[in-house]
């Protein structure tokens, strides 16, 4: 029963095997409920008659007392899905790999629409350019998380060896002149051998399979190649330094962050390192804790013999830090001058050792087919 339904009391005999129900009588109408089919069949029968669709009313009743709340969850919920479309920034994973030229390249790819900009296309369709365009980079890709598009660039060296599935094409050059010790090839064509002096850009390893025949076939080679190296370095050390060391106190704040804006409370440290770790990982939300490590700025003398040693150690953390194969190592430090004035100590050193020289080239999709 959801229509109700007014008639006029001189009509009532009209009502005869009529499904109705909840009657009620007033001077001169009679007001009751009835199906869908009855009220249909009245309205055929009489011209003097009042019906009103009970769903409908109660629908429109809702609406016009929920009417602003209903509108600010639209707009909200419009808000929300803007939020989740638009691209306010560019950033660069690693900031050392920022590249101009392809932060505008992809800024190509945002249209701006009033104040917002959105992306043109999709992440699959972006990417699978870029690698195209970029070729001579080991990778590229564009993320987006939040209203932020994230570049990483993985530059040839660093992923020569250990980038098992990559498909572009290339060669393997020398980075640094040296006598090879040895090499390890998991793909690619021996062009140098062991014993050999090579020169800096001497081709080591070559992806084209077919380059003994004259012909065309290339991959992407994958090897190290470690040689006999001797560099020169010059290493500067304040005789007087002021660093910035934790102190042993820490702190902790969780907090969270909503449409990339952060909510956390600050640290109670005048000078501090923070930790950031993610505990929850939502579309718009983040729960995350800040860990604050509080530091305070040590002033570090150093003797000329301490300066040496601090020297040679820099040189050993710079030479770990690049080192990507168990068969590198330093041979020796030697200090083959030494000089200072009234602020510095001023080392040269020459420094022999097995490093992997080897270092990808990326070649042409189009000269290489």
């Amino acid at each position: 029963m959801k229509y109700k339904v007014s008639i006029s009391n001189d009509d009532k005999q009209l009502l005869s095997r009529k499904e109705i129900k909840n009657i009620k009588k007033q001077e001169d109408n009679i007001n009751f409920e009835t199906n869908e089919k009855s009220a249909k069949l009245l309205s055929q029968q009489l011209e003097n008659i009042r019906i009103v669709n009970q769903r409908k009313e109660k629908t429109f009743g809702f609406i016009k007392k929920y009417l602003i709340s209903i509108i600010g969850l639209i707009l909200i919920a419009i808000f929300i899905i803007n939020q989740s479309r638009t691209i306010k920034s560019i950033t660069f994973v690693n900031t050392d790999t920022y590249s101009k030229e392809v932060n505008e390249y992809v800024d190509g790819f945002l249209v701006k629409r009033g104040p917002f900009k959105y992306l043109n296309d999709s992440l699959v369709n972006i990417n699978t350019d870029l690698r195209q365009h970029f070729y001579y980079y080991e990778w590229i890709s564009v993320s987006k998380k939040g209203n932020k598009l994230y570049v990483n660039i993985e530059k040839q060296d660093q992923r020569s060896y250990i980038n098992e599935n990559s498909n572009i094409k290339g060669d393997i050059i020398a980075k640094k002149d040296g006598i090879i010790d040895s090499m390890y090839i998991k793909k690619g064509v021996a062009i140098a051998k062991d014993g050999q002096t090579v020169l800096a850009g001497q081709m080591l390893i070559s992806g084209n399979l077919k380059i003994n025949n004259d012909g065309v076939d290339y991959i992407h080679p994958l090897a190290i190649v470690i040689a006999s190296v001797i560099d020169y370095e010059n290493i500067t050390v304040p005789k007087s330094d002021i660093k910035n060391l934790k102190t042993g106190k820490i702190e902790t704040k969780t907090g969270y962050t909503l449409f990339g804006k952060l909510h956390v409370a600050p640290s109670n440290f005048d000078n501090y390192i923070v930790e950031t770790k993610i505990l929850r990982d939502w579309k718009f939300y983040q729960k995350i804790k800040n860990i604050y490590y509080e530091t305070n700025d040590i002033e570090i003398s150093y003797t000329k013999d301490e300066a040496l040693e601090y020297a040679k150690s820099i040189i050993r953390l710079n030479f770990m830090n690049n080192k990507i194969d168990e068969h590198e190592k330093i041979i020796f430090i030697e200090p083959i001058s030494e000089t200072e004035d009234s602020e510095n100590y001023y080392f040269k050193f020459i420094v022999k050792k097995l490093e992997n020289i080897a270092s990808f080239q990326a070649v042409s999709l189009e000269n290489n087919p």
